[in-house]
Formats: C-alpha cells, sequence, structure tokens
C-alpha cells in the first residue's frame, strides 16, 4: 500500500514562492510587516492539489535481506546480507574507477555531480569547483509502469502525525496545523 498525503501548492514558480512565503514569516517573527511584493506573489500564486508520498519504514540492508530469505531464497540471510555489502562495496568501487553499472533487471548506477563554474576552462580546478559526488539510479523497465500494480491509501504527513501525538502526551484539546 502506497500512502500519501495531500497538500496545496504552487503550480509554477515554486522557488520563487518559498522564498516570498520564507521572508513573510521571517518578517512576522521579527514584529515587522511584510514586503507588499512576498504578499503580492503569495496572494497571486495559482494553487494545485499535489500528493506527497508518505513512508513509514525504511528497511535496513539487514531487514532487506531477511526479506528476500522470506521468499524461499535458498541462501540464508547471512548469505544474502554478505552479497549485498559486498554488492554495495563493489558498485561504489566501479562508480570512483569511472564505469557505469548495468545490474540487468534492477536498472543502471553512476555518479553524477555538483559543480561550480570556473570562469574560464584554464581556470577550472577538478578539486575546487566540483563540489559533490553521488550515486545515480536509473530504473530498469522492470521498475517502469508501477503504477499498475499500485494501490495507494490517503494518509496524514509525518509533521501532522507528530503534532497530534505531541499535544495528546501535553493534553492539549487541539493542535494548529
Amino acid at each position: 500500500m502506497i500512502k500519501y498525503s495531500l497538500a496545496m501548492r504552487p503550480k509554477k514558480d515554486i522557488a520563487i514562492y518559498n522564498a516570498a512565503v520564507g521572508r513573510i514569516k521571517k518578517a512576522q517573527k521579527a514584529g515587522q510587516e511584510p514586503s507588499a511584493e512576498d504578499e503580492a506573489i503569495v496572494e497571486a500564486a495559482e494553487m494545485g492539489a499535489y500528493a506527497t508520498l508518505q513512508s513509514d519504514k525504511t528497511l535496513t540492508l539487514e531487514e532487506f535481506a531477511e526479506h528476500i530469505t522470506s521468499h524461499g531464497c535458498v541462501y540464508s540471510k547471512g548469505d544474502i546480507y554478505g552479497i549485498l555489502v559486498q554488492a554495495t562495496d563493489c558498485i561504489k568501487e566501479m562508480l570512483l574507477e569511472g564505469h557505469r553499472v548495468n545490474l540487468g533487471d534492477l536498472g543502471t548506477f553512476w555518479l553524477s555531480m555538483t559543480q561550480r563554474p570556473a570562469d574560464s576552462l584554464a581556470e577550472y580546478n577538478a578539486g575546487s569547483n566540483i563540489k559533490s559526488l553521488r550515486g545515480s539510479w536509473q530504473a530498469s523497465s522492470n521498475f517502469r509502469g508501477l503504477i499498475k500494480n499500485a494501490k495507494f491509501e490517503l494518509t496524514t504527513t509525518k509533521k501532522t502525525t507528530s503534532a497530534v501525538i505531541k499535544a495528546q502526551k501535553h493534553g492539549v484539546p487541539t493542535v494548529k496545523i
């Protein structure tokens, strides 16, 4: 079951809207009047309902290995766990050697990076211009079209659930969300 919550968000220019909301909140917190420009941005935003996926658990590698063995696998949980740990280490090693790693039905892994530009080719230095490397993954066709088999359940956000639990613990009858 795929859990999701709903929220109203701007249909366009989300970064501009969020920045304006942030400045408005900051001004209000400081006891100041928000700028008319920021209020106009928020007021003019065309809003739409969007779903946000809500997961209640992240499986550890060990739990995932145990799940694999629950499907009648001939290998033990320890064997599967060891293979997954070694596969993870080897994927990282291959990526750092500049390779892509295609794992068939699982998909392909590669490195992507964030960087800041240099003013010229001569001034570019990988050590100072490249800010981060991260592993990226492209699903195989096996993972595409998942919506055909998905079942959805509307739920609350983690933030809302946490606020309600906190209020209940402190005997507060209402929660501002």
